[in-house]
């Protein structure tokens, strides 16, 4: 149950917001507000008691400092996961694979192979498992705990893809999303993720640092509170906010369930703004210490979320190439990522054919390196975040190469050079990217002739969406 004191304290913030610029409706606040609505419809009480739901007024006072806030725009500004085809697909904006991955869902609509001969056009799903399983179950994003259930935990260090080549199958570039489109799948194994806002790494230093303050923080909310019930003004705006939100509920007497919730809202919106400018001056001294102590916990706070941006991540990665005549083969990845505003990631992989088709000796088809580099400009209260990246691979093939119809080209051998600059362009707010690079590589798996391409996509990263409104 949450205090009255707390209710007051939260209160003098908002007004104390309001006074000084025009309210403001934000993503985050809108479910708040809509939830303590429905709380104060269905009471049916004659006066509604506000300390039921302070977090929609704490939301109206310090919107840009609170933690759902920081933990929505932490959410956006990732430039760690991996949403589209591996590098080895027919269409694909992606050089080097990502440390990680939505933990509810991915989708990827892309254009143009980095390493192959022939470029297509690659739809990708990509999702973790337990996010997937506990979105399902109708959990908060940030409510996502998997320490509350072991399975799940296990779960939440699995994920899985499926791309598939709209080239294929009887309608052309048209997505059935069938076995014949299958062109691409993967399974991946999180071993370390230091960047989980909600992970053991994240627990640790919330504790460590952020605990602490809390003692100075109940202090300064206490003294807060006497101050406000002695203060005629805030009283006088606690009143008349409740006769407010009655009269919205109540009249007419025939509304509907459904309206009142909807009146009661807007009373509440309306309400926001009003909050008295003049307090006495044991309300601002009290104030004062408050947006002292508070201010430290929010600068700390976001001290813990840039170390989370810079920790480190590290997957192995199956991915299973599925082309329609040629041999199919599969890609074993080590991804490792560390970083923060330049985040730094590495691949190792090994690629083998299923099944040796003849003319081959050995069944190790390749070894891969490769690096890349990605600096994020921009951040997502803003413009959105943007990324620029740089990146390179080498590939040491030992096999000769088969053509999409399934014929050994001879003399392909050898080694391929690939390097890659990219500009991803955030659409703020909605969890879409454009993704727009340029590839160059001395040769191809097929041809020996050096090559220069452009390539671009679209992803849509619903981590996103869930986290700013089912936060």
């Amino acid at each position: 149950m949450r205090t009255a004191c707390a209710a007051f304290t939260a209160l003098i913030l908002a007004g104390s917001a309001a006074a000084q610029q025009p309210a403001v409706d934000s993503p985050a606040l809108s479910p708040i507000r809509q939830s303590l609505a429905r709380e104060i419809q269905e009471d049916g009480g004659a006066r509604p008691s506000f300390e039921r739901d302070i977090d929609y007024i704490a939301l109206v006072a310090r919107a840009p400092g609170l933690l759902i806030n920081a933990l929505q725009l932490y959410a956006e500004e990732r430039v760690d996961k991996q949403v589209g085809a591996t590098s080895s697909a027919s269409g694909t904006t992606t050089l080097v694979s990502k440390g990680t991955v939505p933990k509810v869902l991915g989708l990827a609509l892309e254009n143009g192979a980095a390493t192959r001969t022939v470029s297509g056009t690659t739809v990708t799903f990509r999702t973790d498992v337990g996010g997937a399983l506990r979105a399902l179950a109708g959990k908060g994003f940030f409510q996502l705990d998997p320490a509350a259930d072991p399975a799940l935990a296990l779960l939440n260090r699995f994920s899985a893809s499926a791309s598939f080549d709209t080239s294929r199958g009887g309608t052309t570039n048209t997505l059935t999303a069938d076995r014949q489109q299958l062109s691409q799948w993967t399974a991946r194994l999180q071993l370390v993720n230091q960047r989980d806002p909600q992970g053991a790494t994240a627990a640790a230093k919330w504790r460590t640092r952020l605990l602490p303050s809390l003692g100075s923080i109940s202090k300064a909310t206490s003294e807060l509170s006497d101050a406000l019930k002695q203060d005629p003004a805030v009283q006088s705006w606690l009143a008349a906010t409740a006769v407010a939100v009655t009269a919205a509920r109540t009249t007419p007497a025939t509304k509907s369930a459904q309206q009142q919730v909807v009146d009661i809202e807007a009373a509440l919106k309306a309400r926001e703004a009003s909050f008295p400018a003049s307090l006495k001056p044991e309300t601002i001294l009290a104030l004062d210490e408050y947006e002292r102590t508070t201010s430290k916990f929010v600068e700390l706070r976001h001290q813990v979320l840039r170390d989370l941006a810079a920790g480190a991540l590290v997957s192995a990665e199956y991915t299973n190439d599925r082309p329609v005549k040629a041999p199919r083969m599969s890609n074993v990845r080590l991804v490792a990522e560390v970083g923060g505003t330049v985040d730094l990631t590495g691949n190792a992989s090994l690629t083998f054919f299923d099944q040796n088709p003849v003319g081959v000796t050995s069944s190790v088809r390749d070894v891969q390196f490769s690096g890349e580099m990605d600096i994020k400009l921009g951040s997502a209260d803003t413009v959105g975040a943007f990324v620029v990246s740089a990146a390179g691979k080498y590939v040491r093939q030992f096999e000769n190469g088969f053509s999409d119809d399934g014929i050994m080209i001879p003399n392909t051998k050898g080694t391929i050079a690939v390097g890659q600059f990219k500009l991803t362009v955030p659409v703020k707010g909605s969890g879409v990217k454009i993704p727009l690079s340029v590839t160059f590589a001395n040769r191809t798996e097929l041809i020996k002739e050096s090559v220069v391409r452009a390539n671009v996509g679209i992803t849509y990263d619903l981590d996103t969406i869930f986290a700013r409104f089912r936060p």
